[in-house]
């Protein structure tokens, strides 16, 4: 499971590059989010090896444009 810090999210990318490899090597990942824009450049990372079994976004903070994400993505067969 991966849930990267808020305030970095805020600053730049989630996680870097070899952090996404690093996760890359378990069958199943939950990744985390609360921000969609760097969840997107992550998952361009991550669905070369994984794909997207479910996605899921909490709305929990009404009135505002804060959303959570969740995504729970397996390891490709090779």
């Amino acid at each position: 499971m991966t849930f990267p810090p808020y305030w970095w999210t805020r600053l730049g990318p989630s996680l870097d590059e070899q952090s996404c490899e690093q996760l890359s090597e378990y069958a199943q990942i939950v990744y985390i989010s609360c921000n969609p824009a760097t969840l997107a450049e992550n998952l361009t990372i991550l669905t070369n090896t994984h794909q997207i079994e479910r996605f899921a976004l909490f709305d929990q903070f009404p009135f505002t444009d804060h959303c959570e994400c969740g995504v729970l993505l397996q390891r490709r067969e090779t």
